[in-house]
């Protein structure tokens, strides 16, 4: 079931993800009016946002991915809604023989969407016609509704809010999760942890090693921001720029290391122990 269903309105237990564009509302606030340069830019935008709802929309390829899996399977459930610089999407394994194993299953098939939206984002800076933004985002599990053309309830709250409190440009996942799926069928491709125990996406693993380009585009556009912002926002960049390395180290792609962030071993980890 999606969430063009017509079955009844109600609340289940799943997961819940919320993503969102960084920098637009800076960006808006700060050139009004605007200028031709301006305007262009938000063409390349508007080219963004429909590649986000070609991704991670109802349907876009979380939402092909899903029903290839039900057709299979038989079972579990899902919404998906975009609007604007951000999306929600939410999972459950209710319905199914094995609410549980489907619940994984799926979580799965999101983790991997997500990371390669992320990448996709970060590396089509200034090519292809896009405007390169990072994304940040919370997922977390809990009570959710799934209606026609709507994604909300407690744990839409819950995931908004983890997005707004962390700093950094990355989704982060609410541990409680790996308490509600089969965490022994999780294969965490997509999962990292950082020293502190946050988990979140691990979307430089959705980089292709054909494409070298495209993780060069990611190393241009962070070395771009390193020395055209400050504040919170140069702190988002030099956390990047870590993660960046962290990726390129145990990719053995050290020519691509960024200068100056070498201490990235002491900041990630793939060590699952804690869950």
């Amino acid at each position: 079931m999606n969430q063009e269903s017509d079955k009844k309105f109600e609340c289940i237990k799943g997961i819940m993800a919320f993503v969102d564009f960084l920098g637009l509302s800076n960006f808006l606030k700060v050139n009004t009016p605007m200028s031709n340069a301006d305007n262009e830019k938000i063409d390349r935008l508007n080219a963004q946002i429909h590649f986000f709802e070609s991704s991670l929309g109802h349907h876009g390829r979380f939402a092909e991915q899903t029903e290839k899996y039900q057709l299979k399977y038989d079972g579990g459930v899902w919404g998906a809604i975009s609007y604007s610089d951000n999306a929600s999407i939410f999972i459950s394994g209710e319905g199914s023989e094995n609410p549980n194993l489907t619940l994984t299953n799926l979580f799965e098939i999101l983790l991997a969407q997500l990371a390669y939206s992320q990448y996709e984002s970060a590396s089509d800076w200034k090519y292809d016609g896009f405007e390169n933004f990072l994304i940040r985002g919370g997922i977390t599990y809990g009570y959710g509704y799934i209606g026609k053309n709507i994604v909300t309830g407690p744990a839409h709250l819950h995931a908004y809010n983890i997005e707004q409190s962390d700093p950094y440009p990355r989704i982060v996942i609410d541990k409680k999760i790996f308490d509600n799926i089969d965490i022994t069928r999780l294969e965490k491709n997509f999962i990292i942890r950082d020293f502190y125990g946050t988990f979140f996406v691990d979307y430089l693993k959705a980089f292709n090693p054909d494409l070298l380009y495209c993780l060069e585009h990611v190393r241009d556009f962070i070395l771009e921001n390193l020395k055209s912002t400050k504040g919170s926002i140069l702190q988002k960049y030099q956390w990047t720029a870590r993660y960046f390395n962290y990726h390129c180290h145990r990719s053995n792609l050290n020519d691509l290391l960024i200068p100056e962030f070498e201490d990235y071993d002491k900041c990630f980890t793939k060590d699952f122990n804690v869950v």
